[in-house]
């Protein structure tokens, strides 16, 4: 189990709360939900995306989000790389600007690379070196941009289906 700090509390805050309000706009229930549920590392929860302008806030959010566990320290892109052991301290990972060219990782395109990241569970952690963890761990995945054109990159050309859709609350219009 990820250790959470000991020493927030939560706390209301008119002025944060304008903030999401702005940053998520028609979007800001599913905001708040995501919120809600994205510290409860028991289980899987769908990636969270947020679309909008250049200096909104989106990486302070994440940010802000990763500072909640004992490591404050946030997981890029590399996350889906080979060695991702920097999720055994922190489940955040955050992908600004899109989805890195990972090639083929385990024979997986990165779309499924990323599916599977988000789905949890026993991920095989892997550090230079080292032997390989397996460990239940279930990330929190936020992806950050400034248009759509991440999202085409991940579903590409093809249709979704029923299970792929609750894995998008997209933020800023979009959905």
């Amino acid at each position: 189990q990820l250790a959470l700090r000991s020493d927030l509390r939560g706390e209301r805050s008119p002025e944060i709360e304008e903030w999401l309000k702005h940053l998520s706009g028609i979007q800001y229930p599913d905001m708040v939900d995501w919120l809600a549920h994205c510290l409860d590392v028991r289980r899987p929860i769908c990636a969270l995306n947020m679309i909008g302008a250049s200096g909104a806030g989106k990486g302070m959010l994440v940010q802000g989000i990763a500072e909640n566990f004992v490591d404050p320290n946030f997981n890029s892109s590399k996350a889906l790389g080979q060695f991702n052991i920097g999720l055994i301290d922190n489940p955040i990972i955050y992908l600004d600007e899109g989805i890195p060219n990972l090639g083929e990782r385990g024979g997986m395109p990165a779309d499924q690379v990323l599916r599977a990241l988000i789905s949890g569970g026993n991920l095989s952690l892997e550090a230079k070196g080292r032997d390989v963890i397996h460990a239940y761990i279930y990330p929190r995945v936020v992806i950050s941009s400034n248009n759509l054109d991440v999202m085409q990159s991940i579903c590409g050309r093809r249709d979704l289906s029923e299970q792929d859709i609750p894995c998008s609350c997209a933020v800023g219009g979009y959905r």
